[in-house]
């Protein structure tokens, strides 16, 4: 995953440069070594793609091997365009699509690895139907304070009590081994952990209190008593609406008068010398409609992993250019917001929008952590 995410890092730093200043590329160089990626890289991806459905490890390795193979696609796509045009922007424009799609992968990765080390509740099993299947089979008279976790890509650990009459302990173990094979064919779980009693312990709920007073129902009602004022999940709630209505707004604030001004705005990015000519008039008419758009969807919470997602990498792209420019001594106008105003570049600037990335970024950490949770606790209903 490191290795995929210095890869990403150096793809975009490359870019940058040959935005800056474009490079002249032999066309027929290109399809040659594109078309060697292609084979090596395919050939290898292809190899690894049947375990990496399994192992987290050979996914990773997958992705990597498929990010080449696509990187080489496009390479020898650009070679195809620079022997009839020199096109020498569409180098960069498509590493920066690379990119993209090696950190979506990353993401999915290093999502799912997080998810195993915090134990998280295994996707697509459902304990209450589980439950249901356990009660059905013959001498179980309930089955309760049930868990799952994962114990790695492949391997689902589960523990529960069991209701059953009181019987040899012999017996029991014959049951058990039926009950562990029931749980594997039936629901994949390959390391369940039983315990038998002879009388319900609690309420006989899927998380059943345990056998001390303190801890069952009298504590619940102490705990339900507490004032709902000082409920910490609450006030991290109304926290996180305050900054998404805070981003949305800056982001509306921002596009609305590029969209009116878009000759302006061009101005603004020429004086960045960044992009490429061809590309100025289009960022200029698309970039502050991406801005309302994204910042509506904040304001009214629509689509929110993905709004939030597109919002950092936003911020970050400026955050970039606004450096750069600052580092280079460039004395020119923001573009950020009204160009009307006198917003230079400048540290302040670059502090500003740092402020701005922080606060989107802690959005994106609650809006992934309460998604999470949600689809935790739907599995375990």
């Amino acid at each position: 995953m490191a290795i995929l995410i210095c890869a990403v890092v150096f793809i975009l730093y490359e870019a940058l440069g040959r935005l800056y200043r474009p490079q002249t590329v032999s066309g027929e160089l290109v399809i040659i070594l594109a078309v060697a990626g292609i084979v090596g890289n395919g050939f290898s991806a292809l190899l690894l793609y049947k375990d990496s459905r399994y192992n987290l490890n050979i996914r990773g390795a997958f992705l990597h091997m498929l990010g080449d193979f696509l990187t080489s696609i496009m390479v020898l796509i650009v070679g195809v365009v620079l022997l009839f045009r020199p096109w020498y922007w569409m180098d960069p424009i498509l590493s920066f699509l690379i990119a993209v799609f090696i950190l979506k992968n990353c993401w999915a990765v290093l999502a799912e690895a997080v998810s195993i080390l915090m134990n998280a509740a295994p996707k697509g099993l459902d304990l209450k139907l589980v439950q249901e299947y356990l009660e059905n089979l013959p001498g179980i008279q309930s089955a309760h304070y049930m868990h799952a976790w994962n114990l790695g890509s492949n391997g689902i650990a589960f523990s529960c009590h069991l209701t059953v009459s009181d019987r040899m302990i012999s017996d029991s173990e014959v049951l058990a081994e039926k009950i562990r094979h029931h749980l594997f064919h039936q629901f994949g779980i390959d390391h369940p952990l039983i315990q038998f009693e002879t009388t319900t312990c609690g309420n006989g709920t899927m998380l059943c209190e345990l056998s001390k007073p303190e801890l069952g129902m009298s504590a619940i009602s102490k705990w339900s008593s507490i004032p709902k004022s000082i409920d910490h999940s609450k006030l991290m709630g109304i926290l996180t609406a305050m900054i998404r209505l805070i981003l949305g707004g800056i982001f509306i604030i921002a596009g609305a008068p590029k969209i009116f001004y878009p000759t302006e705005f061009a101005e603004a990015l020429f004086n960045y010398q960044i992009l490429p000519d061809v590309l100025i008039n289009f960022v200029a008419i698309t970039l502050p409609w991406v801005e309302v758009i994204i910042g509506g969807m904040l304001v009214v919470g629509l689509w929110m992993p993905g709004a939030i997602l597109i919002y950092n990498g936003l911020m970050i792209s400026f955050i970039a250019a606004l450096a750069y420019n600052t580092y280079r001594g460039l004395d020119i106008h923001c573009g950020c917001f009204s160009s009307g105003s006198s917003d230079v570049i400048s540290l302040e600037t670059v502090l500003r929008d740092i402020l701005i990335l922080s606060m989107s970024l802690y959005l994106f950490y609650a809006v992934y952590f309460n998604q999470h949770n949600k689809d935790s606790l739907e599995m375990r209903d």
